[in-house]
């Protein structure tokens, strides 16, 4: 039962048709499409749990509401991986690690983004790669 509802769902996700033949590059892109909005835009959950009346199993947490410092940047690049992909900026962990003088343009950003509490719109977009496994 599992295997034939996992068979269903991804016929057409790898590019063939079940007669084993290629799938046109636009009605891949479409069933791409339907797959990632099937399965990244669910519905809201029925049941909500009330967080107003749930206070006393918080925990009291130690966050600073301070401004992001250019130090606290520099750090987090520092920490960044090597030879991880680019994201839709084609930026790529090492450029910024070897980019000394951007701590202080990108703490003025993300103060800004903080302080603003909205996301400028080209950050709000994400690239997904399907990477379809054999097997």
């Amino acid at each position: 039962m599992l295997y034939s509802c996992t068979h269903m769902t991804t016929v057409g996700v790898k590019g063939l048709t079940p007669d084993s033949s290629r799938i046109p590059n636009d009605q891949q892109m479409l069933r791409w499409k339907e797959h990632f909005s099937s399965v990244l835009n669910c519905p809201e959950p029925e049941i909500s749990h009330d967080f107003e009346g749930d206070s006393s199993d918080i925990p009291d947490l130690d966050i600073s509401l301070d401004s992001i410092t250019d130090e606290e940047v520099a750090r987090a690049i520092r920490k960044l991986k090597n030879g991880k992909a680019a994201g839709s900026d084609h930026i790529q962990p090492e450029l910024l690690k070897h980019a000394e003088s951007i701590s202080p343009s990108l703490a003025n950003l993300f103060n800004t983004v903080w302080q603003k509490q909205e996301v400028p719109t080209d950050r709000r977009d994400g690239i997904i790669i399907p990477l379809p496994k054999k097997g």
